[in-house]
């Protein structure tokens, strides 16, 4: 201690008062330092939550894919079905393909075709429902269409090829999308009661169908899904629900999602400043309408 007092006092005047200032700035620094660290210390980040925003997207990914799966499933069982030709057969003389040309699964073909390899005959038509895989539904499909002949020895059944339907191909009967209700559009595969309902919720918001390709605008019928059903529904234009144009209010315009609510004020902006819209080409006149959106709205406008 009394070297430092010694070394202290052999500095001058000025020496002592810079070395002073030095400590000064010295244990300045070191204090704002050791507040900074107090003050402005980051708290710990938590990842909890972003955590559990992954693990929610990854499972809305599962499900989106399994969505996806099941749909497209049920849509390949409805081409599968679509192409399916019923003729004349007899069961005893058919091979897998043939089988399954008329709808039946491979599982259900091999069944039949295990049967007959191993001395199995059908007699009658009646013996096809004894096949444990036929459901009553394929054997109702199927019935019309079995001929055993008389002359084979293995026959009891007297059935003549005229008695057979002449047609090939059994034709269901269309669904008219502007009648139709949940019940009626359940029946076709790969509609299930939410679709059914999503369904009917956009032609009331519509006032109704001018076209059957107007399902694909509904959300979640995927262009697979309607190929398979297209065949088996109908459109009747003139149910449409129309609204006169020259007297239309925003709110009424405004539930045809074809076009923008900006377009739609330019419109009435139009008719206010011009007068009547006598034919649907005028339209065009307003400059925010083009063909292809006139080529949708106007199924659903009168020009009174």
């Amino acid at each position: 201690m009394k070297n430092i007092y010694n070394l202290w006092i052999s500095f001058s005047k000025k020496e002592q008062n810079g070395l002073l200032v030095l400590a000064s700035i010295s244990l300045i620094v070191i204090g704002l330092n050791f507040f900074k660290e107090i003050v402005f210390r980051e708290p710990p980040i938590d990842f909890n939550e972003f955590e559990y925003e992954i693990d929610q997207f990854e499972r809305s990914k599962m499900q989106y894919a399994d969505k996806q799966a099941f749909q497209k499933i049920n849509s390949n069982e409805s081409i599968s079905q679509a192409k399916v030709e019923l003729k004349p057969f007899n069961p005893n003389t058919l091979q897998l393909n043939d089988w399954l040309q008329m709808g039946l699964t491979e599982k259900q073909a091999r069944v039949i075709i295990n049967y007959v390899s191993k001395g199995g005959k059908f007699k009658k038509s009646e013996d096809l429902k004894k096949i444990y895989s036929i459901t009553e539904k394929d054997y109702a499909r199927l019935e019309p269409f079995i001929v055993i002949d008389k002359d084979d020895p293995i026959s009891s059944t007297n059935y003549k090829v005229n008695n057979i339907p002449k047609f090939s191909i059994l034709k269901p009967k269309q669904i008219e999308l502007n009648t139709a209700d949940s019940a009626e559009l359940t029946a076709l595969r790969g509609i299930g009661p939410a679709f059914a309902i999503r369904i009917l919720k956009y032609r009331n918001r519509l006032g109704g169908f001018y076209s059957k390709e107007q399902l694909k605008d509904v959300y979640g019928l995927d262009s697979l899904l309607y190929m398979s059903i297209q065949e088996k529904i109908s459109v009747n234009s003139s149910l449409i629900q129309k609204v006169n144009i020259n007297s239309a209010s925003f709110n009424e315009l405004k539930k045809y999602p074809y076009w923008s609510y900006k377009q739609i004020n330019t419109v009435l902006n139009y008719r206010n400043q011009h007068g009547k819209f006598l034919k649907s080409e005028d339209l065009l006149k307003t400059e925010v309408i083009d063909d292809a959106i006139l080529t949708k709205v106007a199924p659903y406008l009168l020009f009174d």
